[in-house]
C-alpha cells in the first residue's frame, strides 16, 4: 500500500522489464550523464580558465575551435545554473513547474546562449578583420641595407606539367638573372675544396606534386649549376619536422623522390650525399662529431643553439624552399626553411608527442619546454606565433644563407600542410593557376620579401622578416634596395592566398601602379658609360621607393627584310577563307616610316582577315623579343590590327581562329579583346609596339608579355595581320624585329628618388663593346608595382685606347649527330679612341677543339670603319651526341674579348648511351627497367620513351623503329 501511495514500483519489477543488454546501455548512459551533470561546475570552471589562459593576452585566439568550444561550455553552464538558482530559492508548492518543463527551459536558454556566443565570436572576428594589423615592434636596423637583386623566371607549362629539362631551364634563368653562383663559390675553410650544401623543404613524407615539399628536379638543376660554378662537392641536407625518431628524414626523402633506393645518395646525381640534420647522435644526445653548440651575440630570443656540423663546415649553403603561406610563420620561404636545421633529437617536444615521435616544437613553438628565452624582452610563453617568428631569425643567424632558389612551381595557400580545408579535396589548397615560377637571389631576406609580395602579403607586417631585417647581416626587406630582374611582381602576383590565414589578418599589398613621365633617352640612341638618364616626372599614391635602369642585351634580327627595303623578300602572304578585298603593298611610302619603304595591308575595300608571315628557326627554351614600328587607321567599326608570334610553324588556325589566336597575341587592337577606341577614322602611330606596353592594366599588350615569348620548339612564326568585317581597314608595318634575349642586366639603381629622378648609368660590368639592347627605365612603389619606359638603344662603352669590340659574345647551334653546322660570322671592330688603329689576333685551343676554325685569324681596324667579318666554320660530323664548347679569344693591345661557342649534338630518344647509334647496348639499358608502372623512378625516366608512365613493349617498339646498328647514325625522323 505504501508503494502504491508513493507511486514507486518494486525494484524487482523494474529489473524484469529490461533486457540485459539494454540495461547495460542504460546504466552506462546514466553513469556518463551523471558524471557530466555532477561535474558541470568543474567543466565550466576549467573552460573559463582555459579561455583566460589562451585568449587573455591574445583575444584573436577566440576564433580557434578549442576556444569556441570552451566559450560554449561556460555559456551552457550559465544557462542551466541561473534557472536552477531560481528553482532552489522558490518555495515548494503544489503548483510547482514540472521538472521536464524546467529542463526544457534550461536547454532553450542554453541554446540561445550557444548561438549568442557563436554570433559574438564571429562578430568579434569580423570586427578584428576591419582593424588593420600593426607593424611588428623590432629594434632599429644597425646599418644601411645593401642593394639586392632577385631573379624571377616564370612560364606557363606545356601539357600537364613541366619536364625535367623545362624546370632546369627555369632554375638556370632565375639564378642567372640574380647574378649567378660564381660569386659565392668561396673556399671558406681554405682546404682547397668548395663544398656546397643544399637545404630543401621536406617537412614530412609527401609527394612533391602536392606542393608541400621541394621538387627534386629543382634541386637537381641547382646541383648542376653549382658544379658548373666551381663546387667540388655538393650535398643535400634536411631535418624533417615530424615523423618517427631516426627515420623521419629518410622517409621524406624516399617519398619525395630524392632517394627511392634508400642508398643515401641523390637519385638524380649519385655523387651528391644526403644528410639527416635531425641526427645529433640519438635522442637527447649532443655528439660533438655531429653537432656544435653555437653562441650568437645578436639573437632575438635565444643566444645558443646546437647546429649540425655539416652546415657549419660547408663553404656554401643554398636554400631551396617552397613558396607557401604558414599558419604560425605567415610565410614559409628561405628563412622559415631553416627550421629544418634544428636537430629533432635535441629539440623535439616531450610534452606534445614524447620521444618516439619527433617534432621541433620544444624549440620553435615553446619557451617553457626545456629551451627558455634568454633575450629580453621575452614573449609570453603562450604566444606561440611570436616564438615561432623570432626563433626563425635565430636559426638563420647561426649560419646565414649564401643563396636561395625558391620552388614556386605550384604554391600552397593552406600552408604549411593543412589538408583539411573545405573545398581542396583532402590535399593542400593551391592557387589557381599555379604560380609556375622560380625565384632566386643571394639575399635571402630580399627573396622572401619578393615572394611575400607574390602572395599579396606586405613584407613589413611579417614579424620574422622585420626581426631579420633589424639584425642587418641577413639581408634587406627594403624594397627601395631590391631590384627584380625578370617577371615583375605585379605580373606574377596571386590573389588566392587568404589574408586571414593562421596568425590573423595579414596586411595586403597596394595594387595601384606608380606613373612615370618621358625620359631623356631617345629611341635608337647610344647609351654610354656614366650617362645621366632623367625622367620628366614620377609619382605614386603611396610614394616611389626606387628607380632603375635595366639593359636587356639582344641578338641580331632573325627576320629577313624586316624593314621591307627588299619588297616582299622573306615574307609569305595569307588570308582567311572568307571575305575579299585584301591588298598587300610592300613598297608603301606612308610618311613617318623608316627607310625607303614599308608594308601596307588593306584599304577601303578590305572585308576579310589577312596578312603576311615569316617562319624563323629558334632554339627551345630560349626567349625571343618581337618589336615593330606600326600605324593603323580605323575604316569600319569592326577592325583589327595585330602582331602575332606563334610558338611553332604557321597555320591558319593559329593565325586566325579566335579559339587559338588570342594566345599568340603580342600586340593587338582587336574587337574581341581591346578594340581601337574612337569613331571611324581614328588612327594610331607611327608607334613602336614597345611604347604601347601598359602594365598592369594592359591594352595593346593584353597578354602582358612585353613583346617576349619563350620557344618550346625549333620554329617560331611572326604574323602581321589586319582585318575588317566590312568597310575597309588600313595597317602599316616597318622595322619588324625578332631578336633573342641574350641577358638582362641592371645598370643603374637609385633608392628613394626625387621628382624628377636622375640616374647615372654604370655599364662597366657589361662586356666591353657595343651591343643592341632594350633599355627599361622604371620606378617602383613599396609593393614593387612598376611603371616603365622602354627604348631600343645601343649599349656602348668607349675606352681611351684602341679596344676590341665584337657584335656577338656567344654562338650556339643544335645539329643532329653526323650532320655539320652552318657557318657563323663574327664581326670585330675598334670601339676605342677616335681615329686609333686596332691590331688583333684570334686564338682558340686548336689541340682540343679541332672541329672549329676561324678565318681570318687576325686583322686590324680603324675606329669608325666598318667591322671586319671572320667566318667560323665547323667540322662537326664526327662529334658524339652531347654539348661541345669552345672559347674564341680576340686579343688586342689593351683588351681581350672571349666569345663562347656551344654546339649541341642531338640524337634520337632511344640512343640511350648517347654514342650516335641505336644498337644492342641501348636495348640492354632499356631492358633493365622493363616492367616499371606508374611513378617511374628517376633512374628509369629516360626509358619511358612515349611518356605514358609505363616501360613496356611500346617503348621497345619505338627502339626497334630506330635501330641502326653499331657505328651507324640513326634516322633522325624515326622518333
Amino acid at each position: 500500500m505504501r508503494q502504491e501511495a508513493t507511486g514507486q514500483k518494486p525494484r524487482g519489477h523494474e529489473h524484469h522489464q529490461d533486457h540485459r543488454g539494454n540495461g547495460l546501455l542504460r546504466k552506462g548512459a546514466s553513469r556518463f550523464g551523471g558524471l557530466v551533470l555532477r561535474n558541470r561546475l568543474a567543466i565550466a570552471v576549467a573552460s573559463l580558465l582555459w579561455l583566460i589562459y589562451r585568449s587573455g593576452t591574445q583575444p584573436r585566439r577566440l576564433s580557434y575551435p578549442c576556444q569556441q568550444v570552451a566559450a560554449v561550455n561556460v555559456g551552457a553552464f550559465a544557462a542551466g545554473f541561473i534557472p536552477a538558482l531560481w528553482l532552489w530559492r522558490r518555495p515548494q508548492c503544489v503548483h510547482a513547474v514540472a521538472r521536464r518543463v524546467v529542463i526544457r527551459r534550461q536547454l532553450t536558454a542554453a541554446a540561445i546562449l550557444f548561438v549568442t556566443a557563436l554570433v559574438g565570436i564571429e562578430g568579434y572576428q569580423y570586427a578584428q578583420s576591419l582593424i588593420p594589423p600593426s607593424l611588428p615592434v623590432v629594434p632599429a636596423r644597425i646599418d644601411d641595407p645593401q642593394h639586392a637583386i632577385v631573379g624571377v623566371a616564370h612560364r606557363d607549362p606545356r601539357g600537364s606539367w613541366y619536364t625535367t629539362a623545362e624546370i632546369e631551364d627555369m632554375v638556370r634563368l632565375a639564378i642567372a638573372r640574380a647574378g649567378g653562383l660564381e660569386g659565392i663559390m668561396t673556399d671558406r675553410n681554405s682546404d682547397g675544396q668548395i663544398s656546397v650544401i643544399l637545404k630543401p623543404n621536406l617537412v614530412q613524407a609527401e609527394d612533391p606534386t602536392d606542393g608541400v615539399v621541394t621538387d627534386p628536379k629543382v634541386c637537381a638543376a641547382v646541383v648542376k649549376v653549382a658544379k658548373e660554378a666551381g663546387a667540388t662537392h655538393v650535398g643535400i641536407a634536411e631535418g624533417t619536422a615530424v615523423g618517427a625518431a631516426g627515420q623521419a628524414t629518410w622517409d621524406a626523402m624516399y617519398a619525395a623522390g630524392y632517394d627511392t633506393n634508400r642508398d643515401y645518395k641523390f637519385d638524380y646525381d649519385t655523387t651528391v650525399d644526403l644528410y639527416d640534420l635531425n641526427d645529433s647522435g640519438g635522442l637527447h644526445q649532443t655528439d660533438p662529431d655531429k653537432v656544435t653548440l653555437v653562441t650568437i651575440p645578436n639573437g632575438v630570443i635565444r643566444t645558443q643553439y646546437y647546429v649540425p656540423n655539416v652546415l657549419l663546415n660547408c663553404d656554401v649553403m643554398i636554400c631551396v624552399p617552397l613558396l607557401k603561406n604558414h599558419y604560425n610563420g605567415t610565410v614559409t620561404l628561405a628563412l622559415k626553411n631553416r627550421v629544418g636545421c634544428a636537430p629533432n633529437d635535441i629539440y623535439h617536444s616531450e610534452r606534445s608527442w614524447g620521444g618516439g615521435f619527433q617534432g621541433k616544437l620544444g624549440l620553435v613553438h615553446y619557451t617553457d619546454d626545456g629551451f627558455p628565452c634568454t633575450v629580453a624582452p621575452c614573449p609570453n610563453p603562450s604566444d606561440e606565433n611570436e616564438i615561432v617568428q623570432r626563433t626563425i631569425v635565430d636559426l638563420n643567424l647561426v649560419r646565414p644563407l649564401d643563396f636561395a632558389v625558391v620552388d614556386g612551381l605550384i604554391g600552397v595557400t593552406s600552408g604549411p600542410n593543412d589538408k583539411g580545408v573545405s573545398g581542396c579535396g583532402g590535399c593542400t589548397c593551391k592557387p589557381d593557376p599555379y604560380l609556375h615560377m622560380i625565384v632566386a637571389g643571394a639575399d635571402s631576406l630580399a627573396v622572401d620579401a619578393a615572394c611575400s609580395l607574390v602572395m599579396d602579403y606586405h613584407p613589413d607586417y611579417i614579424p620574422h622578416l622585420a626581426w631579420a631585417d633589424s639584425r642587418g647581416v641577413l639581408g634587406t626587406k627594403d624594397r627601395s634596395m631590391i631590384t627584380v630582374v625578370g617577371d615583375q611582381m605585379w605580373k606574377v602576383r596571386s590573389d588566392d592566398f587568404p589574408g586571414n590565414w593562421g596568425i590573423g589578418a595579414v596586411m595586403n599589398t597596394d595594387h595601384a601602379a606608380p606613373w612615370i613621365g618621358n625620359t631623356s633617352v631617345n629611341e635608337g640612341e647610344v647609351v654610354a658609360n656614366h650617362q645621366m638618364i632623367a625622367v620628366s616626372g614620377i609619382g605614386d599614391d603611396a610614394g616611389v621607393v626606387q628607380a632603375t635602369a635595366v639593359a636587356t642585351l639582344l641578338g641580331p634580327n632573325l627576320l629577313i627584310n624586316g624593314g621591307f627595303e627588299d619588297g616582299s623578300a622573306g615574307w609569305i602572304s595569307w588570308k582567311t577563307d572568307w571575305g575579299s578585298g585584301e591588298t598587300y603593298d610592300f613598297a608603301n611610302t606612308e610618311p613617318g616610316h623608316a627607310g625607303t619603304a614599308c608594308l601596307k595591308l588593306g584599304g577601303p575595300s578590305a572585308a576579310t582577315s589577312f596578312g603576311i608571315y615569316q617562319q624563323v628557326s629558334v632554339q627551345p627554351g630560349k626567349t625571343y623579343r618581337i618589336d615593330a614600328l606600326w600605324k593603323g587607321r580605323k575604316l569600319a567599326n569592326e577592325n583589327w590590327f595585330e602582331v602575332l608570334l606563334i610558338d611553332g610553324p604557321f597555320s591558319l588556325q593559329q593565325a586566325d581562329d579566335p579559339a587559338y589566336v588570342q594566345a599568340n597575341f603580342m600586340f593587338a587592337y582587336d574587337n574581341s579583346t581591346y578594340g581601337l577606341p574612337g569613331p571611324v577614322g581614328t588612327t594610331f602611330g607611327w608607334l613602336w609596339t614597345h611604347e604601347q606596353y601598359a602594365p598592369p592594366v594592359s591594352q595593346v599588350d593584353w597578354n602582358n608579355r612585353l613583346g617576349r615569348r619563350t620557344a618550346t620548339g625549333d620554329t617560331m612564326t611572326v604574323v602581321l595581320k589586319a582585318g575588317s568585317t566590312g568597310g575597309g581597314v588600313e595597317a602599316w608595318f616597318d622595322e619588324v624585329r625578332l631578336t633573342e634575349v641574350l641577358s638582362e642586366s641592371p645598370i643603374a639603381h637609385l633608392a628613394n628618388p626625387s621628382d624628377p629622378a636622375g640616374m647615372e648609368i654604370e655599364t662597366d660590368h657589361l662586356a666591353q663593346g657595343s651591343f643592341p639592347a632594350e633599355l627599361r627605365v622604371s620606378v617602383y612603389d613599396a609593393a614593387l608595382n612598376v611603371a616603365s619606359l622602354y627604348r631600343n638603344v645601343t649599349v656602348s662603352t668607349v675606352p681611351e685606347n684602341p679596344f676590341v669590340c665584337v657584335d656577338r659574345i656567344a654562338f650556339e647551334q643544335t645539329i643532329f649527330v653526323g650532320d655539320n653546322a652552318i657557318n657563323d660570322t663574327l664581326h670585330v671592330y675598334n670601339c676605342g679612341m677616335i681615329g686609333s688603329t686596332l691590331n688583333y689576333t684570334i686564338n682558340w685551343d686548336q689541340q682540343t677543339v679541332d672541329w672549329l676554325t676561324v678565318v681570318p685569324d687576325s686583322g686590324n681596324a680603324v675606329e669608325g670603319s666598318p667591322p671586319n667579318p671572320h667566318t667560323i666554320s665547323y667540322s662537326a660530323g664526327y662529334l658524339k651526341p652531347g654539348t661541345h664548347t669552345a672559347q674564341i679569344a680576340v686579343i688586342g693591345n689593351d683588351n681581350t674579348v672571349n666569345i663562347s661557342v656551344i654546339l649541341h649534338v642531338t640524337t634520337v630518344t632511344t640512343d640511350f648511351d648517347a654514342d650516335g647509334d641505336v644498337d644492342q647496348t641501348d636495348f640492354g639499358l632499356l631492358q633493365a627497367c622493363l616492367g616499371q608502372v606508374g611513378t617511374v623512378p628517376a633512374t628509369c625516366e629516360r626509358f619511358d620513351v612515349n611518356h605514358d608512365s609505363f616501360i613496356n613493349r611500346s617503348d621497345i617498339e619505338m627502339l626497334v623503329g630506330c635501330l641502326s646498328g653499331p657505328e651507324t647514325t640513326p634516322d633522325p625522323d624515326c622518333d
